[in-house]
Formats: C-alpha cells, sequence, structure tokens
C-alpha cells in the first residue's frame, strides 16, 4: 500500500510556527512564575525562622537574668537579716535578787546591753514615736445618762517641752482643771522628784520610779514615774499654794469602782494604761535603785486623765497627752490599767 505525504503549503507552515512559538513562551512563563514563586515562599520561611530564633532568644536570656536578680535580691535580703536583727533576750542578773517592780514606756529590749558596753552615762531611750495631734482641744458638752458620764476637761499635750513627761502632763491637765493655773514645765522643774542614770562598776544606776521620776521628761531618753510619785509632786503643789485639797494613791481600785466613786462625781482621775492605741507593754530595761534593788521598766507606760465612759457603747473616754481628747475600748484599757497595777491617783 502506498502512502501518500501531503506538501503543505507556505501559508500553513506560517500558522504551525507560530502556533509552536506561542506553546514554546507558554511553558517558559510558567517555569518562571513557578521559580518565583517558590523562591518567595523560601525567603518568607527564612525571615521566619530569623524571627522565631531571635524571640526564642530573648525568651532563654530572660530566665537568666530573672534567676541573677533573683540571688541578687536574696543576696541582699540575707545581709539585712543579718545586719539588722536585734537581740530579744533579757540579760539575767544572778549577783543580786529581782524585785517584780514593773516600769515605764516604749524603750527598746536591750538598748540597756549597748549603753553597759559604751560606758556612758545616757540612760537607754525610751520611744515615745505614737505620733496625735498636737493641739490642745476640750471635749464635747458634758452628756450623762444611766450608762454613760462625760466630764469636759481641757486637754494639755506634752510635747514637745515633755516628750517623757505624760504623767506630769496629765497631773497639769488635771490641776488646770480643778482651777489651778499651772503649767507643765512649773510642775516638772521645780516640784518633780527626778534622778539621772549613771553607771557604776558596769551597772546601770537610776531612780526607784515608784517614788522618782527616772530620768527627766525634758529628756527624750528617760523613763518616767508611777502614782506615789506624781501624789508627791501634786501635795508638794497644792501645799505651796495653800490649797484646801490633796492628792491620794488610790492604786488598786478597779476601774468600775473609779467610774462610780469619782467620774459620776465630776472628778477626773489619773490612771497609768499604755499608749500607741493601748499597746501591750512588756518588762524591758533593768536598773539598779539608790537603795541596791534592782527594778525593771515596763515599756509602753502611760498616764492619762480618767474623763467619762459610755458602757453601752463600749467606751471609755480620757484626756490622753500624746492623743487629745480621745475614747478607747472599755475592754482593751481596763486589760491595759490591770496590766499597769491599777495605778490610780485623785484630789479631792
Amino acid at each position: 500500500m502506498k502512502i501518500k505525504i501531503r506538501k503543505l503549503d507556505d501559508k500553513t507552515k506560517a500558522i504551525a510556527a507560530i502556533l509552536v512559538i506561542v506553546l514554546i513562551s507558554i511553558v517558559a512563563f510558567v517555569i518562571v512564575a513557578f521559580n518565583l514563586t517558590r523562591s518567595r515562599d523560601e525567603s518568607d520561611s527564612s525571615t521566619a525562622y530569623e524571627s522565631t530564633d531571635s524571640s526564642s532568644t530573648r525568651i532563654t536570656a530572660a530566665p537568666a537574668t530573672a534567676s541573677s536578680e533573683a540571688e541578687q535580691e536574696k543576696t541582699v535580703t540575707k545581709t539585712t537579716t543579718v545586719t539588722t536583727a536585734p537581740p530579744e533576750t533579757e540579760p539575767e542578773v544572778t549577783t543580786e535578787p529581782r524585785t517584780t517592780t514593773e516600769s515605764k514606756t516604749v524603750t527598746e529590749k536591750d538598748s540597756e546591753t549597748e549603753t553597759e558596753t559604751e560606758q556612758t552615762t545616757k540612760a537607754p531611750e525610751k520611744q515615745t514615736t505614737a505620733e496625735k495631734p498636737t493641739t490642745t482641744a476640750e471635749q464635747p458638752e458634758p452628756k450623762q445618762g444611766a450608762n454613760s458620764k462625760q466630764i469636759s476637761v481641757v486637754n494639755v499635750m506634752q510635747k514637745p517641752e515633755l516628750p517623757t513627761g505624760c504623767e506630769t502632763t496629765a497631773l497639769t491637765t488635771l490641776l488646770n482643771h480643778l482651777g489651778y493655773n499651772v503649767d507643765k514645765l512649773t510642775l516638772a522643774r521645780d516640784y518633780l522628784p527626778k534622778e539621772p542614770f549613771y553607771y557604776e562598776d558596769g551597772q546601770l544606776h537610776g531612780a526607784d520610779f515608784r517614788t522618782t521620776f527616772a530620768g527627766d521628761p525634758e529628756d527624750e531618753n528617760s523613763y518616767g514615774c508611777y502614782a506615789p510619785c506624781i501624789v508627791t509632786t501634786a501635795n508638794k503643789y497644792l501645799v505651796n499654794s495653800a490649797a484646801d485639797v490633796r492628792a491620794y494613791n488610790t492604786t488598786g481600785t478597779d476601774l468600775d469602782s473609779l467610774l462610780r466613786t469619782y467620774i459620776d462625781k465630776d472628778q477626773p482621775v489619773l490612771i497609768w494604761i499604755t499608749y500607741g492605741d493601748l499597746h501591750e507593754s512588756y518588762l524591758t530595761t533593768e536598773w539598779t535603785t539608790p537603795s541596791g534593788e534592782s527594778v525593771r521598766w515596763r515599756a509602753w507606760e502611760h498616764c492619762v486623765v480618767l474623763t467619762g465612759y459610755d458602757l453601752d457603747k463600749g467606751l471609755i473616754y480620757v484626756s490622753d497627752p500624746l492623743a487629745g481628747n480621745v475614747a478607747y475600748s472599755y475592754d482593751l484599757l481596763k486589760q491595759r490599767f490591770n496590766e499597769m497595777g491599777s495605778q490610780s491617783v485623785c484630789i479631792n
């Protein structure tokens, strides 16, 4: 069988050539487009990887920094603890019997130990940091009911002249209320028996604070005194003023009896409690009195004027040389009053 091959004319050849060129162009375009797409994907992938790696580096480094800071913090804390931790133990005196006599206001525990080492005549510091209003104030009009009574008293503040003179200042408030025009500095300087501290043979010596002020009320590093000392002070002034009243030591009388016996009869009374919002007291600095007796001071001791009560509200009203005319919780004040030996002084 014989196959005839038809010969293409020039026109057909030209068309075929054009089609071949178009086909080749399309294939080339597809290849170029594919390569460009692939190149862009690889670039994005590389950028993402670098970003992830950088982020990972930061995250990894952060814990190391935190750890370093934690170690520094820990070191500082440890150093502070070692440097500032105060001693909490009280030195025991075994060479002579210790009395159970209690004592006065906020000194740091064992401040006596450091002072002894320095062999100085300066008494250990008494804290007086409970800052209150420093202006003179007057209570509201007196009120009275079946379970309440309040006497209007003009308050005298102890600071700045008498930083440790709450007892003398409270006495001033009471005497002023009774009509005696005397100021706290006159009582402190001219009538209050007081005795300074000193060291002898390595032992701290000072006043018997029951009868004599330990230190000086004008000195912020001094202590204070108890009811017998204030009775002496008041009577020296009253005798000198030719007054027809006297001060009496009513220590041992319970709080409720003071309210009924004196407050209900419009007679304010001096009482011993604690300051710093009735802070709990504790035995602290120890020293030897002129008689050779060993005594210890009770920190946070404070003296105020008892002016009233409201049993329905559970309140006791006082004229406080550090806080002004204020009301305290009946239960807590009674607790602190008993803690300080139920000390009180009346004038009639």
